[in-house]
């Protein structure tokens, strides 16, 4: 059985080759801790840290399999930061915007499985959670499905 921070970490591991450091053009990347909670902490993160992508795990389920399996279903969330000085449209769709950006993710994990033993990731949706004239917020979500976890 993995852990939750388990998948998150692997999660976080697929995507490091978007860091600047790494060859690509992300300035953040971690597990997310609260950054969007308010306008304060907003901007304590986000000075200078555009873009970047934050990971978390929002939920968990299980199912009852059989006797020796329960099916664990989780989805982990990633909020997309972009910025531009330009507009809120190079911000959305410049080569470092938030539709870039979800390409991008999308192509990191598109049928991963992350080293682990659980069913290639699935992208769900996608979504503008909030935009101002030269910043935009998306959220992408993902599922993955470890379909067996040993019953205790």
């Amino acid at each position: 059985m993995y852990s939750l921070k388990e998948y998150e970490d692997k999660v976080l591991d697929a995507l490091k080759p978007l860091l600047r450091e790494n060859g690509g053009y992300l300035k953040a990347l971690k597990g997310y801790a609260g950054e969007l909670a308010s306008e304060e902490a907003l901007t304590k993160f986000f000075v200078n840290q555009f873009p970047a992508v934050l990971v978390k795990v929002s939920s968990a389920e299980y199912e009852y399999a059989d006797q020796e399996c329960t099916r664990e279903t989780v989805t982990v969330d990633l909020l997309i930061v972009s910025q531009s000085y330009q507009d809120q449209s190079e911000a959305r769709g410049g080569s470092k915007g938030a539709y870039t950006i979800l390409k991008d993710i999308m192509e990191k994990l598109k049928e991963k499985t992350l080293g682990l033993s659980i069913r290639p990731l699935k992208p769900v949706r996608a979504w503008e959670l909030y935009s101002t004239p030269q910043v935009v917020f998306w959220a992408a979500q993902y599922q993955l499905i470890n379909d067996c976890i040993e019953n205790v």
